[in-house]
C-alpha cells in the first residue's frame, strides 16, 4: 500500500469530534495506565484517606491520562504509514486520513504539557517520571519496533513507570514495595502483547515492524516467550505480600490468578489457534483488574 495518508482524505468519511479523539488518544489504553497510576499513589498513601490525599488522586489520574493520550496520538502521528498498511490500524483517524497532521500536534501538545504540568502539582518526582515514560514511548520505543523484536521490553518501561508516578506522588521515596508494583505491570505487558502480536502477525511484518511473532508461522518462540513470562509473573505478583505492602487474602488471589493466566498461555502453545490466542488476550485483561482490585482491598497500612 503505497496511498499516503494525504491521497485517502477524500474518501474518508467523517466522524464525530469525541471518537476521533478517543481513537487518537487510545482511550481503552489511556484509561487503564491511568488507573495504574491512581493505584500506585492508593497503596503508597499513609495515614487516614483525606482531602489531600484525595487531591492528588485526582491529579495523578488527570495528569497521568493527559499525558498518556499525548504520548499515544504521538505514537500514531509517527506511525500513520505503517499503521495504514495493518488492517488492525488502518482506520485511526491519522492512517485513515480523517485527521490532519496539524490538528493532531494541536491535540498532543496541549495534553502532553498540561498533563504533566498537572502531575507536577502532586509532586515533581512524579511528573518527572511521568516525562519520562513519556519521551522513552515516544522517542525509544516507538522507533525501535521496526528494528528490534526485543523492543517489547523497551516498551514494558514506559507502560510500568506509572504505577510509580502515583507511587511517587503520594509523597513517598520509591523503595522496595514501590518496585515490587513496577515488576508486575513490566512482567505483565509481555504476554499480553505477544498475544496481540501472534494474532496480527502477518499485519505487523507487512507494515515493517519486526515484533517477535512477524514472520513467525508456527509462533513457538512466541509461545515459548509468553509462558516464561506468564511463570515468572506468578512469583513476581506474590512480591507485594512478601514485603508486606498488601497481606494473605491477595497472596492466595494472586495465586489462582497467575496459575490460571499460565493455564491459557499453555493452552495456546497447545493448539495454537486465533480463540485460544484471543483467550490469552482476555485473560491478560482481567488478569490485571483483579490483581490491582485484591492489591487494594487488602492493602497492610505502612508503618
Amino acid at each position: 500500500m503505497s496511498a499516503t495518508v494525504e491521497s485517502v482524505t477524500p474518501a474518508a468519511p467523517s466522524r464525530c469530534v469525541a471518537s476521533e479523539l478517543s481513537a487518537l488518544s487510545k482511550f481503552r489504553l489511556t484509561s487503564m495506565v491511568a488507573v495504574a497510576a491512581g493505584v500506585g499513589l492508593f497503596m503508597a498513601w499513609k495515614g487516614p484517606w483525606n482531602a489531600v490525599a484525595t487531591l492528588r488522586l485526582v491529579a495523578t489520574v488527570l495528569g497521568t491520562a493527559l499525558a498518556t493520550a499525548g504520548s499515544s496520538a504521538m505514537n500514531q502521528l509517527l506511525e500513520r504509514r505503517p499503521d495504514a498498511r495493518m488492517t488492525r490500524t488502518a482506520d485511526r483517524p491519522l492512517a485513515a486520513g480523517r485527521m490532519k497532521t496539524a490538528h493532531a500536534i494541536r491535540f498532543i501538545l496541549p495534553a502532553s504539557v498540561v498533563g504533566i504540568a498537572v502531575q507536577a502539582a502532586a509532586g515533581f518526582l512524579a511528573a518527572g517520571l511521568l516525562t519520562l515514560a513519556w519521551l522513552t514511548y515516544v522517542l525509544v520505543y516507538t522507533p525501535l519496533k521496526r528494528k528490534t523484536p526485543w523492543a517489547v521490553l523497551v516498551g514494558a518501561v514506559p507502560g510500568a513507570l506509572p504505577i510509580l508516578v502515583g507511587w511517587s506522588a503520594s509523597g513517598r521515596p520509591i523503595n522496595g514495595q514501590a518496585l515490587t508494583l513496577f515488576a508486575i505491570m513490566f512482567v505483565w505487558q509481555v504476554p499480553h502483547f505477544l498475544s496481540i502480536a501472534w494474532r496480527y502477525r502477518a499485519d505487523y511484518e507487512r507494515a515493517g515492524f519486526r515484533v517477535a511473532a512477524a514472520g513467525e508461522g508456527a509462533g513457538r518462540r512466541t509461545f515459548l516467550a509468553a509462558i516464561v513470562c506468564c511463570a515468572v509473573l506468578i512469583p513476581t505478583s506474590l512480591l507485594p505480600a512478601l514485603t508486606h505492602l498488601a497481606g494473605h487474602w491477595y497472596y492466595l488471589a494472586a495465586l489462582v490468578a497467575g496459575f490460571a493466566f499460565l493455564a491459557f498461555g499453555l493452552e495456546l502453545a497447545r493448539i495454537k489457534s486465533q480463540p485460544a490466542d484471543r483467550q490469552l488476550m482476555l485473560a491478560s485483561l482481567v488478569y490485571l483488574p483483579v490483581l490491582f482490585l485484591m492489591l487494594m482491598l487488602d492493602k497492610v497500612s505502612p508503618p
